[in-house]
């Protein structure tokens, strides 16, 4: 998924505009509880492991680098605990004639 981030500036025929992509990660973890604390117990440490991972890196073609925009629960049903972390990087989007 790519989206603008800025208004692109349009100068002597060139085209540059901010952009920024996201990719999300996904966590399925099985609750043995009820209450889902124990897949909770197990998720988080796997959060904070992708967080450290992902979060301030980039490949070296990007402007940019990867930030957290969200992580949480997204569904809890059937012994199932659904997590998803969002991140996203900002890059430029350059044309010249």
């Amino acid at each position: 998924m790519q989206c603008a981030v800025a208004k692109p500036n349009v100068s002597a025929g060139s085209y540059d505009q901010q952009v920024a992509q996201g990719i999300n990660v996904m966590l399925s973890v099985r609750a043995t509880d009820a209450s889902g604390q124990q897949a909770l117990d197990e998720i988080k440490p796997l959060e904070i492991s992708i967080m450290n991972a992902l979060c301030g890196w980039s490949t070296d073609d990007e402007t940019g680098v990867f930030e957290l925009v969200r992580s949480g629960m997204v569904k809890f049903e059937q012994t199932v605990m659904r997590w998803q972390l969002d991140f996203k990087i900002t890059d430029q989007l350059r044309t010249f004639p």
